[in-house]
C-alpha cells in the first residue's frame, strides 16, 4: 500500500467516524426535539419558532411590568411607613401643642388675678371710691 492509500484510509475513517458522530447527533437531537414538542404539547404551549418568539416577547413585557410593580410596591410601603412616622410626630406635636395652650390659659388667668388684685391694692391705698380693703 503506498502513503496515498494509506492517507486516503485513513481520511475516508475519519470522514465514516465524521458521519457516525453526526448521525448520532441527529439522532439525538430529534429525541430532544420529540420530547420538547410533548412537553410543549402538555402545557400547552405553541412550537413554531414564530410562535415561541411571541410568547418570548409576551413573557419579557409581563416580567417588566411585574418588576415595575413590585418597585410601585416598595415605593409605596415606604411612603406608608413614612406617613406613620409624620402621623405620629404630628399626633405628638398637636398633644404639646395643646398642653402649651392649657399652660398659657393658666399663666393667662394667673395674670388677669394677680394684675386685678394689684390693681384692688393699689385702689384700696389710694382710698379710691368702691375699694373698701374688704376681702
Amino acid at each position: 500500500m503506498t502513503r496515498a492509500d494509506s492517507d486516503l484510509a485513513a481520511a475516508d475513517t475519519a470522514v465514516r467516524r465524521a458521519i457516525a458522530t453526526v448521525k448520532t447527533r441527529g439522532d439525538e437531537v430529534t429525541v430532544e426535539l420529540r420530547r420538547l414538542t410533548a412537553l410543549a404539547s402538555e402545557h400547552r404551549l405553541p412550537t413554531e419558532a414564530e410562535a415561541l418568539g411571541a410568547l418570548s416577547a409576551a413573557i419579557g413585557r409581563f416580567q417588566q411590568q411585574a418588576e415595575n410593580w413590585l418597585d410601585e410596591i416598595s415605593a409605596l410601603a415606604s411612603a406608608r411607613q413614612l406617613l406613620a412616622t409624620l402621623a405620629d410626630r404630628a399626633d405628638r406635636s398637636a398633644a404639646v401643642a395643646a398642653q402649651r395652650e392649657e399652660e398659657a390659659d393658666d399663666a393667662r388667668a394667673s395674670h388677669e388675678q394677680l394684675a386685678a388684685t394689684h390693681r384692688d391694692r393699689g385702689h384700696r391705698d389710694r382710698g379710691l371710691p368702691g375699694c373698701t380693703g374688704e376681702t
